[in-house]
């Protein structure tokens, strides 16, 4: 199950040029696929060898990629992303308990504003309550989100940062392959 999240999170449907350059990179828990096609396709076809390996679909053919020092390329292509990936989801792990509790604040404010504004024959004590915990509780809000937003911004500069250097293990990985591919040190398997 590890390893279909992690196949999702690094889904990406993107094509390259004209040829349509389609992948599948499986390394321990990590899980690489560009495609068009239908992510049920993709997780089925990436159950079908195990182990390290590249799948590639260029030009209408398929190619799989088990050679040790291609492979020792396609690793080293993507070893800064794989290196940064642990900072951004501990960054993300903190901002959860923060968001839950935020939603659950914000579930009040919803739920005090519906009573004030529901119940026209509210008398004018239960009416002050009422403002008064909606007050509180905006106070509540408000002080949350003066630590969550620097939080949030630090994480979301984080998932840039990520998306770059995934850009730059794509380009490197897709010269490697291409490489491998010219070279003959793939094996055919459509």
């Amino acid at each position: 199950m590890r390893t279909l999240l992690l196949l999702l999170a690094t889904l990406t449907t993107t094509i390259t040029g004209p040829d349509r350059f389609s992948y599948i990179y499986k390394q321990g828990d990590h899980t690489h696929i560009r495609s068009s096609a239908g992510i049920e396709k993709m997780v089925a076809l990436s159950k079908r060898w195990s182990g390290e390996y590249v799948w590639v679909q260029r030009n209408g053919r398929q190619y799989l990629i088990r050679d040790a020092a291609v492979l020792a390329q396609v690793r080293a292509a993507f070893a800064d992303l794989h290196a940064y990936e642990p900072q951004l989801r501990a960054a993300e792990e903190r901002l959860r308990p923060v968001e839950r509790k935020m939603d659950r604040i914000e579930e009040r404010m919803d739920d005090l504003s519906d009573r004030l504004s529901d119940d026209d024959d509210l008398d004018s004590a239960t009416r002050a309550d009422l403002e008064r915990q909606l007050r509180q509780v905006e106070l509540e809000f408000k002080e949350l989100e003066r630590s969550y937003v620097p939080a949030e911004r630090e994480t979301e500069r984080m998932e840039r940062e990520h998306d770059r250097l995934e850009r730059i293990a794509e380009e490197r990985f897709e010269k490697i392959v291409l490489r491998a591919i010219d070279e003959g040190k793939t094996e055919r398997v459509d």
